[in-house]
């Protein structure tokens, strides 16, 4: 069992607080949605890794944001820490006033492709690992064709062309099209909820709402809307965290919902209850359908495999990766380990860890950079 706590501290406390660590350049930062109350739900080691997370995290309205140096530099700079508040490209944000966001697309001084969408601003930049990326800004108050490169600090997925970038951008706008349509409302709220005193809520339906915390957030139904959820996702009281849970009610409310949201929903399902979407659908997913069932195929094929369970870069090798690894990567008491050497090209975890080839990986019994391992017996 994990369990999150949060703590809150009034501004007149005694209390002190520091910085003690800052994210490393190239980490990525997952909140849960744009916005002063988005919550850091997740830091990533990079934008791979944030990717998969929220595959099976859900998320619909999340914004990705990358340590970049300058960032990072600036809030030395200043004096300053805290967490980036960057408009997600899957969510436009506009203010009351604003309407139904229009897109227009253009080019910046520099030459790139850029969009806008509301307050939203999206780039088309070089990228490293894809040909270009998504890069988003907010609220660029001049015209399009003075835009800069440093206007844009969201770093929001891999573009493979001008097509991606489009149909990305129009997919933002759809969405906030779709979410006004529906009339969603604001409402206060002292309802106490299973992640603290509510703070607001937004009402999607009557019996649908949806609740924020000051650490975490999600729905309840009502009773008679909590008796239409399927038996094998009702959860009792009708609460439904806004981490993967919320799926539910949206696969079980789909017409409260975008077409955006509706799409994240059936994913997370899919990732997250697998079992579940074949029963009520009628469906049997397939390889590459549901992280869930890859998960169970992956550990039923390599159960007698040594997977890595911890990895570090050798100091007594160089240009090679120490690991230790366990049977089918079991962890526990009274498992067996064993330390290997792994080429340092070679070694990418994947999906779900990385399985040991004993006749290319040698069994290891030299000194250790593990600082657990040293002085001890190896195998």
């Amino acid at each position: 069992m994990v369990l999150r706590v949060h703590r809150t501290f009034s501004v007149d406390s005694d209390l002190r607080f520091v910085v003690t660590e800052r994210p490393r350049v190239g980490a990525v930062r997952v909140l849960s949605r744009p916005g002063e109350d988005g919550e850091l739900v997740y830091l990533a080691s990079s934008r791979a890794d944030a990717e998969c997370w929220l595959q099976s995290h859900g998320y619909p309205d999340a914004v990705l944001d990358e340590v970049t140096a300058d960032a990072l530099a600036a809030v030395v700079m200043e004096g300053k820490d805290g967490r980036m508040t960057t408009p997600s490209p899957l969510t436009t944000m506009t203010d009351s006033n604003s309407g139904v966001p229009e897109v227009e697309f253009g080019r910046s001084g520099a030459g790139y492709l850029v969009a806008r969408v509301g307050d939203t601003a999206f780039a088309m930049l070089p990228g490293r690992a894809a040909p270009h990326y998504l890069a988003t800004g907010w609220r660029i108050n001049r015209p399009i064709a003075e835009w800069k490169r440093s206007d844009f600090y969201g770093h929001s997925g891999g573009l493979a062309d001008e097509t991606a970038f489009r149909t990305k951008v129009v997919e933002n706008a759809e969405h906030q099209r779709e979410k006004l349509a529906l009339g969603r409302r604001d409402a206060g709220s002292n309802a106490n909820t299973p992640w603290g005193p509510s703070q607001g809520a937004t009402v999607y339906a009557e019996g649908v709402i949806c609740h924020s915390t000051a650490g975490h957030g999600g729905f309840h139904l009502s009773a008679e809307r909590n008796h239409e959820v399927a038996p094998v996702l009702r959860a009792r009281g009708g609460w439904y965290e806004e981490d993967e849970a919320w799926a539910i009610v949206a696969i079980t409310f789909p017409h409260l919902f975008t077409g955006y949201e509706r799409r994240c929903a059936e994913r997370t399902i899919k990732n997250s209850w697998p079992d579940a979407w074949e029963a009520i659908f009628g469906i049997m997913l397939q390889p590459g359908e549901s992280r869930e069932k890859d998960r169970r195929a992956f550990e039923k094929q390599h159960a007698d495999n040594w997977i890595v369970v911890s990895a570090i870069t050798s100091d007594q090798q160089p240009g090679f990766v120490e690991v230790v690894a366990t049977p089918g990567g079991r962890r526990g008491a009274g498992t067996e380990e064993r330390r290997f050497l792994v080429p340092s090209n070679e070694y990418r975890i994947g999906r779900f860890g990385f399985v040991v080839d004993e006749t290319r990986h040698p069994v290891y019994s030299g000194p250790s950079s593990f600082i657990c391992w040293q002085g001890r017996k190896s195998p």
